[in-house]
């Protein structure tokens, strides 16, 4: 159990580290970004460094353990209902806004928030740490919380970075908020469907909404993807994987919480 705690530890400060000491010179060199071109230099380095090496080599997990049942009719629902949502929601915001659409850009935004951004993320704190913690923390209701609240947690390197202006409590615990309900609601998608493919899409449309959404459409459109969230959550529930041994992470034996 020892040995689990200092995985998950080792995973997490490195993550941390990665983002306090790479993060800027990754972005803010014009010519690592020219030569990834439409890839993310930085979360591609996370994947490996993070995601393979320490995940998969220092955490001693199995590839298939992250995954799960990836493809299947449920997958394959999931990604059309948030395909057509996206695609309303640009289409929906054009006709409010009077503006034209930029397709390169919209691709461009959704490789990096699916490809870099939702792989990368739900790899490390779903797949890997829901995973782990799992194994060492006898209450679901304890994965769930402590998953969610170090995911919450990761957010903050980046917050101090880019907020202007003084840094209230009030701030800084909104800014926890949404990441820690967002770290719920994963979760629980993970360890009652055990499938890491709904939430790399699921994770990679809620990203993309900042980037084609605007003023207070901006809001419309998170509070109904907020709303298709949650009722994704009840199904899963009823109709949830409680086979102990079904592919994928989390093994136990009702899958309640």
């Amino acid at each position: 159990m020892r040995k689990i705690w200092i995985r998950i530890l080792i995973v997490y400060i490195v993550y941390i580290l990665f983002w306090l000491t790479e993060y800027p010179y990754l972005y803010w060199n014009t010519y690592l970004c020219r030569l990834w071109e439409w890839i993310d230099p930085a979360y591609l380095l996370v994947f490996f460094v993070v995601g393979i090496i320490c995940c998969v080599w220092v955490g001693r997990q199995s590839i298939r353990e992250f995954s799960g049942n990836i493809f299947s009719r449920e997958s394959g629902i999931v990604l059309t209902i948030n395909v057509v949502y996206a695609l309303l929601v640009l289409e929906i915001g054009s006709l409010l806004g009077n503006y034209e659409i930029n397709w390169a850009g919209v691709v461009y935004q959704s490789i990096l928030c699916l490809i870099c951004v939702g792989f990368t993320e739900e790899w490390i704190f779903r797949g890997f740490m829901v995973t782990q913690l799992n194994r060492v923390l006898k209450s679901k209701k304890a994965v769930v919380l402590v998953s969610s609240a170090l995911f919450a947690m990761m957010h903050l390197p980046t917050y101090f970075r880019w907020v202007i202006g003084p840094v209230s409590l009030g701030a800084v615990s909104a800014r926890l908020l949404v990441p820690f309900l967002m770290g719920i609601v994963y979760s629980l998608i993970f360890m009652w469907k055990k499938n890491l493919f709904t939430l790399i899409v699921i994770h990679g449309v809620y990203d993309l909404i900042a980037e084609i959404a605007f003023d207070q459409w901006y809001y419309i459109a998170y509070a109904i993807y907020w709303v298709m969230m949650i009722i994704y959550v009840i199904y899963c529930y009823r109709t949830r994987v409680e086979s102990a041994d079904a592919p994928g992470c989390c093994t136990y034996e009702t899958g309640r919480i």
